[in-house]
């Protein structure tokens, strides 16, 4: 009983960890030649890191 106990329990995790590890992210967005280009927003945006686009 304790055998099939730990056994479904470490089935549980392993499908658990695999369904997030597998899942697809949005779709990737081509820039393209895109250049310079800023965010507009009505609230504004306030202590952002510097920091840098890299392919």
């Amino acid at each position: 009983m304790l055998f099939t106990a730990n056994i479904a329990v470490l089935a549980f995790c392993l499908l658990h960890q695999w369904d997030s590890a597998l899942a697809l992210g949005p779709a990737v967005v081509n820039l393209g030649t895109a250049g310079n280009f800023a965010i507009l927003s009505e609230s504004g945006i306030s202590t952002v890191p510097p920091s840098s686009i890299s392919k």
